[in-house]
Formats: structure tokens, sequence, C-alpha cells
């Protein structure tokens, strides 16, 4: 069985995401890597991908990500929710 190739905190690489970019299997651990794939996961992404990923990590990383204005504000709630009801 072929192992899937994984992010920092092992999240799977979806190269699905990845069609207009071109990463080298060993980048897929670093810190740029990371922050360019979970921007790209939460703005096109959908559950088979994000189920994969903590909202502790998503929260962890939010200040660093680049999504669309729309995207942020909406995480900022769904984070504000998380932490309110003790889930992050």
């Amino acid at each position: 069985m072929k192992q899937s190739k994984t992010t920092l905190y092992n999240i799977p690489v979806n190269k699905e995401l990845m069609w207009d970019y071109e990463w080298k299997e060993e980048e897929y651990r670093t810190e740029k890597f990371f922050v360019w794939y979970l921007s790209r996961v939460i703005e096109m992404g959908d559950y088979s991908v994000m189920k994969h990923i903590d909202f502790k990590i998503i929260e962890e990383w939010f200040p660093k990500l680049n999504l669309s204005r729309k995207k942020r504000k909406r995480w900022k709630i769904i984070l504000s929710a998380l932490k309110k009801h003790g889930i992050i």
C-alpha cells in the first residue's frame, strides 16, 4: 500500500488542490508549504480534506494564512464560536 505524503502535523496532502503550483515532496513538511497548503485547503477544500485538520491547528496558524476577506471573516466567526463553547 502506497503511503500518502503529509504536511506538518501529518496532514495528508491532496494533490488535487495543487493543480496550479509545483511543490517538491521534500517541501511538504516545511512551514512555507504548510501555510500555503492550509490556506488552500480553507479556500478550496471540502470535508474530505478538512476532516484531517484539527481546529486548534487552524487557530494557531490563522494569522499567517493567505485567505480572502470573506473566508477570513467567516473563519474568525467559526473559531470564536468554537472557543466560546470550549471546543478549542
